[in-house]
């Protein structure tokens, strides 16, 4: 079962947002920064769907990583890439939305500079995961007296590396998730607040956007909230964990869980949003 979810995921979301590109790239009139931001988005649930999911579930189900160590440091590190690249697109359109909705006076984020944005998000998240991707390593743990085969793609830091890594993902999971989370709900309250004070129909649409716009970041705080538990969880309480076949499995539906906001996006984009 778990198999056919990931092939319905994988399938539905990299054809959904692959529509949701086209649709930005070769309409003119869908070229406005928000829309590129919502593009950035939909490119990075598309890469999470074509190689993450993939890697993660054969990696999983069979415990032997047989793709080498170069997809092996790609693996962890694209991995928070993408993740990196989701959460700061929707903190830009949260952004983005504020300063046209509350101030509307402002300078304004332009298509061209959406675009420079979008570059300059991949930049910073690539910055980000980094350290994931470096400090890794393929360890081949067989034993063929016994007829043992495990290999394995996993952490390898430095001495005191322990710590380094808690610290490590204790930053990413504040500044990559916490804050920029944190800063939406502001921002978006404020534009609510903001809407509810107009008695003009015109912002009927700009409503609908919005509403759209905040259900994308419900459902992805829904969708990798469980994952980031499991992963607080097992780095700091190691000893809470007694059956680690058990915990691997649960974090893979929970990791399959964080991979279908990839797959509901472009369906949100089409049902709540008239443009799409």
């Amino acid at each position: 079962i778990l198999i056919f979810l990931s092939v319905i995921v994988i399938s539905f979301g990299t054809a959904g947002n692959a529509l949701v590109v086209g649709i930005v790239v070769k309409s003119k009139n869908m070229k406005t920064a928000t829309n590129i931001l919502i593009a950035n988005l939909a490119l990075a649930d598309i890469m999470v769907l074509f190689f993450d999911l993939p890697l993660t579930l054969h990696y999983q189900l069979n415990r032997i990583w047989v793709h080498g160590i170069f997809l092996c440091h790609a693996f962890y590190m694209l991995f928070g890439v993408f993740e990196c690249v989701s959460i700061l697109s929707m903190t830009a359109i949260a952004i983005d939305r504020y300063v046209l909705i509350v101030r509307p006076l402002s300078t304004k984020l332009t298509p061209l500079n959406a675009v420079l944005l979008a570059a300059f998000i991949f930049l910073i998240s690539t910055i980000v995961a980094l350290p994931a991707g470096i400090f890794v390593k393929v360890t081949d743990l067989s034993n063929d007296k016994i007829g043992f085969r495990m290999v394995t793609c996993g952490d390898d830091w430095p001495d005191k590396g322990d710590w380094y890594r808690k610290i490590y993902t204790v930053a990413v999971i504040l500044m990559m998730f916490v804050f920029p989370l944190f800063v939406i709900a502001c921002l978006y309250t404020l534009i609510f607040n903001k809407i509810r004070q107009r008695i003009k129909s015109r912002s009927g649409s700009s409503s609908k956007t919005n509403r759209m716009l905040v259900t994308v970041v419900l459902v992805f705080v829904v969708s990798w909230v469980p994952h980031q538990l499991v992963t607080s969880v097992y780095e700091f309480f190691p000893y809470l964990d007694p059956d680690r076949e058990t915990i691997s499995m649960v974090d893979l539906y929970f990791r399959l869980l964080a991979f279908s906001s990839s797959c509901i996006n472009p369906i949100l984009y089409g049902y709540m949003n008239d443009n799409f």
